[in-house]
């Protein structure tokens, strides 16, 4: 994908002036052949005119490792952090009454989530959203979530009832990229957050995932062993 929207570039103005947009573009659309139909029909005009949908999928952001807090710190300074639980990641779209959930992978699993999909609707007070989180199973009984092993089977075509009832689902929501009109992708993550929290009522499905502000390595290290110690990911 990299390689073709070079060429798409290279192809309209002779060099990669015009990369960031056409990635830009397809990130929110995450159709390609979108993206290239669009260039050579609208020019970049219509690459910059490109909006997110919902429905549509986003293409995923997905995380820089770095091997220590210390360099973490050196490189953005003081950050926000929040746990990374070991469940599979949803992109939740909301539009009314009509729900879809999207995999890491941009596949549709909205049938197998049927009570994510009654979580959304329950708790979600906006009209149209595009929400991420991470789905985790946990003990109907305690609340204790599950390893991944057992979060994993969940994914199925066929007995969904059947594990639904026996691994209930929490959806950890950690970000927000549209809302009732407003793209929020190019909002600083403190705004998304605000929003996200204001667009969601308690519930027992949709938890908000914690986070707090850490200055030094060693807060942000403290943080990493605690969530460890509590076996997330």
């Amino acid at each position: 994908d990299p390689t073709i929207l070079d060429a798409l570039s290279y192809a309209l103005v002779g060099d990669k002036n015009i990369r960031n947009k056409l990635e830009r573009a397809y990130n929110l659309c995450s159709d390609l052949g979108a993206v290239a139909k669009t260039l050579f029909s609208q020019g970049i005009n219509g690459i910059e005119k490109f909006q997110v949908q919902v429905g549509k999928p986003i293409r995923m952001a997905l995380a820089e490792r770095l091997p220590n807090a210390g360099e973490i710190i050196q490189k953005i300074g003081p950050c926000l952090a929040e746990p990374k639980y070991d469940g599979f990641r949803c992109q939740v779209h909301k539009d009314g009454e009509k729900i879809r959930i999207f995999s890491r992978n941009l596949e549709d699993n909205t049938d197998m989530f049927p009570d994510i999909v009654r979580g959304v609707r329950e708790q979600l007070t906006v009209q149209q959203a595009i929400l991420e989180g991470e789905a985790v199973a946990h003990q109907p009984e305690t609340g204790e979530y599950l390893p991944f092993q057992i979060t994993v089977q969940r994914k199925r075509k066929y007995d969904i009832e059947e594990m639904q009832a026996r691994y209930p689902l929490y959806l950890f929501a950690f970000d927000l990229l549209y809302a009732d009109g407003v793209d929020y992708t190019d909002k600083p993550l403190e705004q998304r957050r605000q929003k996200l929290i204001s667009a969601i009522k308690q519930g027992e499905i949709i938890k908000i995932s914690s986070v707090a502000k850490y200055h030094d390595a060693q807060e942000l290290e403290n943080f990493f062993q605690d969530c460890v110690t509590e076996g997330l990911e």
